[in-house]
């Protein structure tokens, strides 16, 4: 129920269902049921989150809940994910921090609900850093392999956010050559493969007669700062805004200490890098890697208080992240409470309930989208 349906969902679940269901589509107004999809938004945005929704409807169905569970889906393995890296760092008691900071927050939560790519450019992001940490202590040709997979993944899941990963782990390997870094045959495989996949799905788009010249424009207003996620921020619910700045504090904190392995260095630089492209971009959905930044620097400052038995510092500080997680699930409650009784279903049977059958509907962005609905239940409109 929250967010209510927005177009944007209504855009990525049409292009992925005419991938499974080409013939229901046509370059013509009204031809057919749903009219002609917008495979454009593919390049623009990139395709993994496209092609695992067009396996998700054709094995479940398609329409709004089935687009939602699709990131409920993802939003579990991604907690899962975010154990399984924190484990393979340190303790479990530390990796228990970053998951319940995940688990409750406002944003996670949000993108772990709606029918956008946010939570799977996580979702990648967490696979990433876990098969490149793997590489690192066992580099055979099988890790290497996933390891070149899950990046080119992560950067076309969303080219700007997945691109976080790459940058992260350039400057990783970076620190370690330093002026040798043009001799590091895993930075040059890595590019390689990364241009030799790209420049094949670029190949794909010009063959299917997509304008690739439109998809370059809208990717350079990204690039442009608009300061809108930090405006979304700022204009934002005071509580909110509280709980962020205590994640803030927690990633400078867990940036100024020394004696941090590897590892811990490139989560803190995956996060800073995270911040610069998020809050100053075009990026306000993909807010939900806030809480990911404060779990980061939280579960680092907790593996340090362990290592230097800093007990009581320790406790300190898990009762900071516990007064964080409680307030994030009281804004869960509220809420919960603010849309109890905003129905879906019943507001777009309303909308159907006004067309005849038939109908040639020309739709346009609403917000509630009534459109999911109309294309699941009402076959026999044209819309477009």
């Amino acid at each position: 129920k929250d967010p209510i349906v927005f177009p944007d969902e209504t855009a990525f679940a049409t292009v992925s269902y005419n991938l499974i269901n080409p013939t229901d589509f046509s370059s013509n107004w009204f031809s057919t049921h749903l009219g002609q999809a917008v495979i454009f938004e593919m390049f623009f945005h990139g395709p993994v989150y496209n092609f695992y929704l067009a396996g998700l409807f054709k094995i479940i169905g398609f329409g709004i809940l089935e687009l939602r569970l699709g990131s409920v889906i993802i939003g579990g393995l991604c907690l899962g994910s975010a154990y399984w890296l924190a484990k393979m760092m340190g303790s479990k008691k530390s990796a228990w921090i970053l998951v319940c900071l995940l688990a409750s927050d406002y944003f996670f939560f949000r993108s772990a609900r709606f029918g956008r790519p946010e939570v799977l450019v996580m979702f990648m992001s967490f696979l990433g850093l876990i098969t490149y940490f793997n590489w690192l202590k066992s580099k055979t040709r099988s890790n290497l392999a996933i390891c070149y997979l899950t990046a080119v993944l992560t950067f076309m899941s969303h080219y700007l956010m997945g691109s976080i990963l790459m940058i992260s782990i350039f400057l990783d390997r970076l620190q370690e050559k330093k002026r040798k870094i043009f001799l590091d045959k895993f930075s040059w495989g890595l590019g390689l493969f990364s241009l030799g996949i790209f420049s094949g799905w670029l190949k794909i788009g010009q063959m299917i007669g997509q304008d690739l010249n439109k998809a370059v424009t809208f990717g350079e207003t990204r690039l442009m700062p608009s300061f809108r996620s930090l405006k979304a921020v700022l204009t934002g619910d005071e509580l909110i805004k509280s709980i962020i700045l205590v994640y803030l504090i927690g990633l400078v904190l867990a940036t100024v200490i020394k004696q941090k392995t590897r590892q811990e260095k490139t989560l803190v630089v995956f996060s800073w890098i995270s911040i610069v492209i998020m809050l100053f971009g075009s990026l306000d959905w993909y807010l939900n890697f806030i809480p990911l930044i404060g779990g980061f620097g939280y579960f680092i400052l907790d593996q340090h208080f362990l290592k230097n038995k800093k007990i009581n510092h320790r406790y300190t500080m898990i009762m900071v992240v516990s007064v964080v997680i409680f307030f994030n699930l009281v804004e869960q409650i509220r809420i919960a409470l603010a849309y109890k009784d905003f129905n879906y279903q019943a507001y777009a049977q309303t909308v159907s309930d006004a067309l005849p059958p038939n109908a040639k509907v020309w739709v346009k962005q609403l917000i509630p989208d009534p459109n999911l609905y109309l294309a699941k239940h009402r076959s026999d409109l044209k819309l477009v």
